[in-house]
């Protein structure tokens, strides 16, 4: 594993455009690969062959300049993926496609969090929605209850809205459909 000391490697302050972004709020920073290649080209192939590690220390070393948490996000790899070779192995995974984003969906909201009210005790409780599916609170203390009541003018909702990439025309085979 390649080595790296937050002394040796001044990146985030010798980049103008990183360290705007450190000053920033956001919680990531948007880094060009091919900066990374010119300025450090050992890291930068250590960094291909171990993405997963190599983006959480870059972004601890973020952090520690930002002096909050951040997370690094690389774009422009000299590596491509076409779409049609995605799988599941792909998930979680570093990877760099060209496509067309395609709205597959209205844009609609869905509750991110939901408030129920036990019908027993009356306890107010919310619910963390991160799943497709409606996620219900566990049984309450009380005891009393037969079941929750929703409590929709508490409920929380966020925009949400299904995408998918399509494969460029110009990278189709002949015959062939664009991959999606």
């Amino acid at each position: 594993m390649f080595n790296i000391g937050i002394e040796e490697f001044d990146l985030f302050n010798l980049n103008p455009d990183i360290s705007a972004q450190l000053q920033g709020t956001n919680t990531y920073i948007d880094m060009d690969f091919t900066y990374l290649l010119d300025s450090h080209e050992d890291y930068a192939k250590q960094v291909l062959k171990n993405p997963d590690a190599e983006i959480k220390i870059l972004s601890g070393i973020a952090s520690r300049y930002a002096d909050r948490t951040v997370t690094v996000q690389l774009h422009n790899f000299p590596y491509e993926t076409p779409i049609y070779q995605l799988h599941e192995t792909n998930l979680n995974k570093l990877a760099q496609v060209t496509g067309m984003v395609i709205p597959r969906g209205e844009r609609k909201q869905r509750p991110s969090v939901i408030a129920y009210k036990c019908t027993g005790c009356g306890e107010d409780i919310n619910v963390q929605q991160t799943e497709q599916w409606r996620q219900l609170p566990d049984k309450c203390d009380c005891k009393d209850g037969k079941g929750f009541t929703r409590i929709f003018e508490d409920t929380e909702f966020d925009d949400c809205q299904w995408l998918q990439i399509q494969e460029l025309v110009d990278n189709t085979k002949i015959s062939h459909s664009p991959a999606r």
